[in-house]
């Protein structure tokens, strides 16, 4: 059994796309719940989900809008669920109809300290003008809009180049957390520490990275971190919150600020891409001495 937890906010027709692509999951209603916390829309979000009560096992939260609180929405959204294995998405995140199944099938298999990453086509760390053929926009053919994602480099994984130069085993890297973005992620409850938050509170009201810090923490603690190629996802083209990348530029030093030591120095300074290639090319001493080293 398996919880959906999703943040939205203002997002009204991009979570209506979301939460159709979880109907249409190959994957019985009656043993999954979907959690849709809302970080206080002041659009029709509330009439989306009461569309889609008939169809699912949906739970719907509101939070007073104090400025962007995604780590509260997904805190609240985790701290509500029922079941043990949590799977995390943003609204506007459209699911293959076999993405579900995919993650429980993934967590059934594996101890239970392990989180999975599946793909997210289509996203990108700048505003894009993705063609999306007329026929495939309105998610009348999902299946079909993931065969034509296939299809298109375009529209692959930003990610995916650095997965296939590691054979996609990021497990075996030295800083998988680093693809930790909870736009497309499932965790065992177990993984997750309840004496703390789970996604750290320090991060609001700027947006990212506390995506990321969890991964981090997560892999201190020994959790795996897996990549599942078959659970596939695509993020529908929208426009990205105002001062994004400010947010951004903000948030990386807090995150360093947290840790200190300099592992996120250099994360800091380098970012997601080439990251994991800047480790690999230290020999364990020096990647040891990366992650202990303290920073005044």
């Amino acid at each position: 059994m398996i919880s959906i937890v999703i943040p939205t906010y203002n997002r009204k027709l991009l979570l209506h796309y979301t939460l159709k692509s979880v109907v249409e999951q190959n994957f019985s209603k009656n043993d999954m719940e979907v959690i849709v916390v809302d970080d206080g829309s002041a659009d029709h979000t509330r009439q989306v989900i009461d569309e889609f009560r008939p169809y699912l096992n949906l739970k719907y939260f509101y939070q007073e809008d104090k400025g962007y609180r995604v780590a509260s929405a997904r805190n609240l959204g985790i701290n509500k669920s029922t079941f043990n294995i949590l799977l995390m998405i943003d609204s506007g995140v459209i699911l293959h109809p076999d993405a579900v199944a995919s993650h429980v099938s993934f967590h059934h298999g594996q101890r239970k300290n392990a989180a999975v990453i599946g793909l997210v086509y289509g996203f990108s760390t700048h505003d894009t003008e993705l063609s999306i053929p007329v026929h495939l926009r309105e998610l009348d053919d999902i299946p079909g809009l993931f065969d034509w994602l296939g299809k298109d480099d375009e529209t692959k994984d930003i990610r995916e180049t650095e997965y296939k130069a590691h054979g996609y085993r990021i497990d075996h890297l030295p800083a998988p957390w680093a693809y930790f973005w909870t736009n497309h992620v499932s965790i065992h409850k177990y993984c997750l520490a309840e004496d703390e938050d789970y996604f750290d509170l320090v991060y609001e009201p700027n947006y990212g990275y506390e995506d990321i810090d969890l991964g981090y923490r997560l892999f201190q603690r020994d959790i795996k971190i897996f990549l599942h190629m078959n659970a596939r996802s695509f993020h529908y083209p929208h426009k990205k919150m105002e001062k994004y990348r400010e947010f951004l530029d903000v948030n990386k030093q807090v995150f360093h600020g947290k840790y200190k030591n300099k592992v996120t120095e250099l994360f800091a300074e380098v970012g997601t891409f080439g990251f994991n290639e800047s480790l690999l090319a230290m020999n364990t001493s020096e990647l040891n001495n990366l992650y202990s080293t303290t920073i005044s």
